[in-house]
């Protein structure tokens, strides 16, 4: 994408799916563990969460002329997502909730406020080699969850929830 509000209507497009799934379930079901694989419906919110508030930290650091230091580079991705597992397991649900609508909004923010050149242009960070931060946040923002969301989807079908397609 080479348009920042195209970028933010594509991220805000997967939250709204995700936001309409958590709607059609109670507390219980969001908490059910092992839904998705190991996890529960929160402990997915909490996955995207931490990884997006990761992409916080490299947006600010990045505006700040800063080498990125954040877990995003780190190739340890299964241990990663482990400790942050077992951190946040027993966060409450609401607070849960509250954190994935702020980081969508900071997110959103940020977005907007950074120079077109900076956020499109391939190989404009060097830490990036050939590529772009708008792809950096397309990869997380939109491609992982539309990850997750498959995952979502088919769990709501299995239980009758959601018509497959």
């Amino acid at each position: 994408m080479r348009d920042k509000q195209n970028l933010i209507e594509a991220f805000q497009a997967k939250r709204e799916e995700i936001g309409q799934i958590l709607e059609q379930l109670s507390d219980e079901a969001i908490n059910e563990p092992e839904t998705i694989e190991r996890w529960s419906v929160k402990d997915v919110i909490i996955h995207l969460n931490m990884w997006e508030a990761e992409l916080i930290k490299t947006l600010h650091q990045a505006r700040q002329g800063i080498q990125p230091d954040t877990l995003i580079f780190n190739e340890n991705f299964d241990e990663i997502n482990q400790g942050w597992f077992e951190a946040y397991k027993d966060r409450e649900l609401p607070k849960v909730l509250d954190d994935f609508d702020g980081i969508e909004r900071q997110i959103c923010r940020m977005i907007e406020a950074m120079d077109p050149e900076m956020l499109f242009t391939p190989g404009y960070f060097l830490w990036l080699g050939n590529h772009s931060l708008s792809g950096l946040i397309e990869d997380i923002c939109i491609h992982h969850e539309e990850h997750h969301l498959k995952d979502l989807r088919q769990w709501l079908s299995q239980k009758g929830l959601l018509k497959a397609g």
